[in-house]
Parts: C-alpha cells; structure tokens; sequence
C-alpha cells in the first residue's frame, strides 16, 4: 500500500508517509486478490489499472489519529496521524487577534471622542462575547493548570503555641520546660506528678497562603461569571457555562482549598505568581480573563464570533482601518460604532454594512451589499457582498480576508474577477472595480505564487495578495496604501 509523495515525486508506503489535513492524496496496492480500503470504516472508492488498486484520499480538515484498514486475503490495521495544515492559526495567534481587535477599537474610540457612557478603561467582569470566547477556548488549559498546583500546592509550616495533654505531648524543649515552671502548678504540676495540660509550640502545615486565598476568590469569580453565560439565551453557551460551572464546583471540594479563606483585597503579584512555573501560568490566565471589556460588546449582538474566519475578517478590517488611521486618512470613525441603550458597541456584524468617511470623497466600507437595486453602483449579475471595500470618487478597491485559502492563491484571485467584471457605476455604466486583493495569513507555499505578493506583479494587474497575520508587520499592505 503506497501513498504518492508530491513534495519528493515518489511513492512511499502508507505506514511511513506523512499526512496533512485538507489534502488529497493518490495511492496504489499491488494486489491481484479482492481488495477494499477504509478509512474510519468507511469504505473508499477504487479501481483496477493493471496489476493494481489506485483511488484517492481526502484528508478532513482536522488533525489527529486516523485508523486505514487493508482488507484483502486477511485484515490490516494501519495507525496513521494528520498533521495541521500550515493554514490554521495556533491558538496565540487567535488570542492575538482578539487583542488587537480590543486594542484598535480602543484607539478609534478615544479618537473619535464620542460620549463617555461605555465601558471604555480598566478590567470588569461584566460579560462579553469575546470574554467567553476566551474562557472557551482556554478552559481546558485552565483544568490542566489547577490539576497541577493540586498535586504540588503551596503550604507553609506554621507554629503556635498550644494547650496539650501531657500524653499528646511528643518532645519537651527548654521552652516547654520554662512554662512548666511558671504556669505548671495551675495545671496539677506537684512534684510528683506532670500537669495535667501542657501548653508547647506545634509546627503544622498549612494550605493558607497568600497564593491559594487568591486562587480561591478567583475560582469563585469565575463561578459568579459563567452564572451570567449560563443565563444567555444561547443555548450553545448555556450548556458550555453550565459544564464549566461542574468544573469549578468539583475543584472547590479538592482537600487543599478546603481550609482556605477568599482573599479579600486588591489582588497584587507576589514572588511565586511570578516564577512558579504552575502558579504563574494561572495569575496569567485570569490576567486575560478581564481584558477583554475595553469597548463593550453585548451578547445580544450578532458579531459572528464563533469561527476563527469570522475574527479575522473583522481583525483584517480593523488593521486596514489600522493603516489609514497612521496615514491620517480617516475623516471620523463614527461609522465603527452603534449606540444602544446608552452604550456603545463596535457595529461589525455579519451583513451589517459598517461604513466610514475618509478625508476628500473616499469611504471605508465593512461588509458593503451591491445589489441590482443598489446606488451609486450595482451588479447585473448575482447580490454581492465584498468584506471590505475602500471608494474614491468613481472607482473602488476590493479586499477580500481568506482565513483559508481552500485550494491555492490562483483560484482564490481567479474568483474575484466577478467583483472586477460586475459592479457597475450606476449612472455612467462603467466598471468601477480597479484594484483586488486577497488578504491571507499564509505565506507563499509555491514559487509561482510569490509573484502574486510582489508589487510589480500587483501594479501591473490591479490585483494580488498581501500577507496578513497576527503578529506581522504587514510592510507591503501599508507601502501599497502609502502609493
């Protein structure tokens, strides 16, 4: 059984070859006897072409353990592993991207200099959609780290001075022997007989640290916190909350809380929540807990949070708004904001158009709908909703996030044409589309794509590829806009 390598331009068996998600792979068994393949138990399609069985593998797009069984003359189990694609995001750049969003929000808030009835400063433990996306993508680290600093808590030796019976006592110090002296005879001391109490210094350990009083308060916190999740009305989060509340219940019963009092207090960074490696990592966590509240966002919004693509076209957005904000472009930034009940909130919502005017006659546009109907420009041929759209004038500039790019650079672009083709100035009957560009955290895999990214291939055509990924300075996008 032999999987082609495409990478090599060689067969190599399927025990040896490396599997990547979202990939579909040709393979061959040299076998004149019946013959079926499956994957999972699900049997896969084949043929005969001379002496052997071929047929392809589609690799899902998830990672992890994958079971092919060989069934021919007897059965054969073969264990195989998927690897990410180099497409997907590790979960720091996600949590980056959330923290930019935040960030930049933030900054456009403040420059704008709108009312100050919103949550605009400090940490709170008021919810928010992207605070539960946190907690959700986070907890089961959060079970790991509290499964470690159970097994090795902090505990301190702790003296004091205690009333025993003579029989409890284990070892008499001078100090013991002193108090016999002074206080002896109150307790039955003759000198014939011990008292009957005897006070002596008793060294026990205790859980009741500084660190542990602060893991306590935190936990119940968080309790008072998934309370508020679990009464959403969706039903998604309810159930979620509901099983992380199990959670934290079973973790408030473990032995070394049990003696342990809340800390009441500014919470402050001590020696240990510095440098313990188990303690430090959870002082961490909650520090990002409350981080995600600088501009409000209600859960009654339709922000479309829940998938990675969703964020980073709202993340691709608000760096674009980023980069004009630096040039000093941008006119106001009202557009970025809806108010509702005396709050505000980012207005980026799934096919809720977010528009700002930038300085002379040119506009930003999130999520702008073109229609048959629509003014000043259309589109004859299907409703069309491009992500994200910057006007000037009579001409308009497409981009288009693409979190994942489903085959390669070349098709993505090949389909953007239909922007370029088919949105018209309604009046003058022109296209109005010069410039379309995919905006994708992946580098180039291939050399004939890396002309795609270059500025000449881009002036050229009027269209390409910028590389947009957390933690990138994105040079090219900001030279191009400077142009």
């Amino acid at each position: 059984m032999e999987i082609w390598d495409s990478s090599d331009q060689t067969w190599t068996s399927l025990e040896e070859a490396v599997l990547q998600e979202a990939t579909s792979y040709k393979w061959r068994c040299k076998t004149q006897d019946p013959f079926q393949l499956h994957m999972q138990g699900i049997p896969l399609p084949m043929v005969k072409v001379g002496d052997d069985w071929t047929g392809t593998i589609e690799t899902p797009f998830q990672c992890g353990t994958v079971r092919f069984t060989l069934i021919s003359n007897e059965t054969k189990e073969i264990s195989q592993f998927i690897y990410p694609d180099n497409r997907k995001m590790l979960l720091q750049d996600y949590e980056q991207m959330l923290a930019d969003i935040l960030e930049e929000g933030m900054i456009c808030f403040q420059a704008e200099g709108l009312e100050r009835d919103v949550t605009a400063s400090g940490r709170t433990n008021k919810p928010s959609y992207l605070q539960w996306q946190y907690i959700k993508n986070n907890m089961l680290r959060l079970r790991k780290i509290f499964k470690l600093i159970e097994n090795n808590p902090i505990r301190v030796l702790k003296r004091e001075d205690r009333l025993l019976k003579k029989e409890q006592v284990k070892t008499v110090t001078q100090r013991t022997a002193s108090w016999i002296e002074r206080y002896g005879q109150r307790y039955g001391w003759t000198q014939n007989s011990m008292p009957n109490h005897i006070q002596t210094n008793k060294a026990e350990e205790t859980y009741q640290t500084y660190e542990n009083q602060v893991v306590l308060t935190q936990l119940l916190q968080l309790r008072q916190l998934l309370l508020q999740y679990r009464g959403s009305d969706l039903e998604e989060m309810e159930s979620e909350a509901q099983e992380y509340l199990d959670w934290i219940s079973f973790w408030l019963t473990r032995s070394f809380l049990k003696n342990v009092s809340p800390f009441n207090g500014t919470i402050r960074t001590s020696q240990a929540f510095r440098k313990h490696p188990y303690y430090k990592e959870w002082f961490k966590w909650f520090q990002s807990l409350y981080e995600f509240q600088n501009v409000s966002f209600d859960m009654d919004q339709s922000l479309g949070l829940k998938d990675t693509y969703d964020i980073y076209e709202i993340w691709a957005y608000l760096q674009v708004v980023k980069v004009l904000r630096e040039l000093d472009l941008i006119e106001n930034y009202q557009g970025l904001f809806v108010k509702e009940e005396e709050r505000f909130f980012l207005s980026l919502g799934k096919n809720k158009e977010s528009r700002m005017k930038l300085k002379g006659e040119g506009y930003l546009t999130f999520q702008r709908l073109i229609q048959n109907n629509s003014k000043p420009f259309y589109t004859y041929t299907q409703r069309m909703i491009p992500d994200i759209t910057i006007e000037y004038k009579d001409e308009m500039v497409i981009f288009d996030p693409k979190y994942r790019v489903d085959s390669n650079i070349p098709n993505a672009l090949a389909e953007m044409h239909k922007y370029r083709d088919g949105i018209i100035q309604r009046e003058t009957g022109e296209r109005v589309v010069t410039g379309v560009y995919i905006l994708t955290p992946r580098q180039a895999t291939y050399s004939e794509e890396k002309d795609f990214y270059s500025k000449e291939y881009q002036e050229k055509y009027g269209m390409g590829a910028f590389l947009f990924k957390p933690g990138s300075t994105m040079d090219e996008f900001r030279s191009w806009m400077e142009r």
